[in-house]
């Protein structure tokens, strides 16, 4: 039995050309650039208990750990 549904294969690779692959390193000034988030916010969690944008727990400082 024929499927008449074709299919792509899932895993194709994204960069097939190795040779236009770039890696660059990051200067003093792009990582403060990154690292500065401006605190809007007095409230740190929703009713759901997940961090807001803005507060003192935004998810963009940084991965929070629970002991």
């Amino acid at each position: 039995m024929t499927s008449k549904y074709h299919h792509k294969q899932r895993l194709t690779p994204k960069h097939q050309d190795s040779l236009r692959l770039i890696f660059s390193v990051f200067t003093a000034n792009d990582i403060r650039n990154l690292s500065v988030t401006k605190i809007i916010t007095s409230l740190s969690f929703n009713i759901l208990g997940h961090p807001l944008k803005g507060g003192l727990y935004d998810p963009s400082l940084g991965k929070i750990f629970y002991f």
